[in-house]
């Protein structure tokens, strides 16, 4: 009679590419499997790679975690196999923590070497001493790198990758300078110090150098630059402050500035503070019409140039001003005045009957939508909380019946567990019910009323949603003439201009000369 082999996970791991290369891996798959046919167990699954097992990032190792979840999901995995301790952990405290959690999942944790697998004092004492082991041997190559790269420092060399402008040279930490880049950066270098170009300036001609030059690589932005530009290391010397703490004015690498030229031009770049915030993704808020408003006066016909843009300019006294101005020939509107002229061509619309019915009924689309959506939900998660009810009733009936010892403590945890799942599934279901409370009539109430009032609440639109808004109700956009009069020549078919009392001067127009008058 056939017997039904258990299942179980193996995890095969190295640290460096010596390890790899020595073929670490193929030995701990073949050694995994091995155990596997010892104690007569099937492996499904197999995590074989370079992670790191560096005490204190174990919680976010990758195969370790998608371990855990595998295990999680199915529930047949009974156990981890592992070469030695040291292949699964080089931490104490850690190995302990991914131990519990396992043992959460009804995985336990098999070695090769069959002394660290009994459950007894003697079996634990020995898993934690080969652990700590493993940690020590950690710590001891953390210490003896660090002592390296001290003394490498302090004897004028530097073992880390070469500086802008270098390579690496024939002697370890001692770079060479590079003979394309470093003319080219050093050129600049020396036309700042002597106080011939601008910082920005030199930015500039250095990319277009480097272009020039052929080489294949991403132009440097500001920040990059500043920092390789005041970088003591191009006048020779030598330091460390992150990986290790260490400084030696005399470097063995050739320089490629003086000490003098160096301090000016640290003392260049510091009388330009850095200020180079980047655009903001979601425009400025201050001036929501931006790039919307087209001059038809101006001489520059190229539509990337001919629209107004927000600004802010100061006088002589200090003073500022929030204006729009153009960007081709730089005729400028104060910001107040261009907002109240677009809120008054706003205002001149109304919605008409057939736009409020068709809004009406794409509201109440959505919302049936978004209710369906909802009872959708609902279903599932009350269909997910009774299995995992019906399993937990049933884990503590077999808890009541069986004996005392480890069985009984992994049922314990199981039904934990699902009592854990199920109060989820309760905080899902409450929290739904609170959207699901909303009514048609509220959600069409709010959503007409701010159209109603779209005068006043487009200058509260955020850049992005006043885009959208632009699109949908105002395709053309807006345009200003040479006198600054602000008008549309479209609007969406959902509004009209609001019609002309009886009496009124105003002559029965063509949408866009009513507009334009506005």
């Amino acid at each position: 009679m056939n017997e039904t082999r258990q299942k179980a996970i193996a995890l095969c791991r190295v640290s460096s590419d010596e390890q790899l290369k020595n073929n670490s891996l193929s030995r701990q798959e073949e050694s995994v499997r091995n155990v596997a046919e010892k104690h007569n167990l099937e492996i499904v699954k197999i995590w074989s790679g370079s992670y790191s097992s560096k005490c204190g990032k174990n919680i976010y190792r990758k195969d370790l975690l998608e371990a855990l979840d595998f295990c999680s999901r199915n529930k047949q995995i009974k156990y981890v196999i592992v070469d030695e301790p040291d292949r699964f952990m080089r931490s104490i405290n850690e190995a302990g923590w991914f131990i519990v959690e396992f043992q959460k999942r009804g995985v336990e944790i098999l070695f090769s070497d069959e002394k660290y697998n009994h459950k007894d004092s003697t079996g634990k004492i020995m898993l934690s001493m080969a652990l700590g082991a493993g940690e020590a041997s950690n710590e001891e190559r953390a210490r003896k790198t660090k002592a390296g790269h001290e003394k490498a420092i302090r004897d004028g060399r530097y073992p880390f990758p070469p500086k802008l402008g270098y390579m690496r040279g024939p002697k370890p930490g001692i770079a060479v300078i590079d003979p394309v880049i470093g003319p080219l950066f050093k050129a600049q270098l020396i036309g700042i110090a002597d106080g011939l170009v601008s910082t920005t300036v030199a930015l500039r001609d250095y990319n277009r150098s480097i272009e020039l030059a052929g080489i294949k690589k991403a132009p440097l932005k500001m920040d990059k630059w500043r920092a390789a530009c005041i970088d003591p290391y191009l006048c020779g010397v030598v330091e460390m402050h992150k990986v290790v703490d260490a400084y030696n004015p005399n470097g063995l690498h050739e320089k490629l500035i003086t000490r003098e030229q160096h301090e000016r031009i640290v003392e260049a770049f510091n009388n330009k503070p850095k200020n180079q915030k980047g655009p903001n993704p979601a425009g400025n808020p201050l001036y929501p019409f931006n790039q919307m408003i087209t001059h038809v006066g101006c001489p520059c016909t190229k539509s990337k140039y001919n629209v107004l843009v927000g600004v802010t300019v100061a006088n002589n006294r200090g003073s500022k001003y929030d204006k729009y101005r153009c960007r081709g020939c730089y005729m400028s509107i104060p910001r107040e005045e261009v907002q109240e002229k677009v809120k008054e061509v706003v205002s001149s619309m109304e919605l008409t009957k057939s736009g409020q019915k068709a809004i009406q009924d794409s509201l109440s689309t959505v919302f049936d939508l978004e209710e369906g959506d909802f009872e959708s939900k609902s279903l599932q998660l009350h269909s997910q909380r009774a299995r995992v009810k019906e399993r937990a009733d049933k884990l503590f009936s077999q808890y009541l019946l069986e004996q005392p010892g480890p069985m009984k403590d992994r049922i314990k945890s199981e039904y934990e567990e699902a009592m854990d799942r199920i109060k989820g599934y309760d905080r899902d279901i409450n929290e739904l019910g609170d959207i699901d409370a909303l009514r048609l009539d509220d959600f069409c109430g709010f959503a007409i009323g701010f159209i109603d009032n779209l005068a006043h609440n487009v200058l509260c639109l955020p850049p992005k949603e006043m885009r959208l808004c632009k699109q949908l109700l105002f395709p053309d956009g807006f345009f200003v003439d040479d006198n600054k009069n602000v008008y549309t020549q479209n609007i969406c078919p959902i509004y009209r201009l609001k019609p002309i009392k009886k009496g009124s001067e105003e002559p029965s127009n063509s949408l866009m000369v009513r507009m334009k008058r506005l």
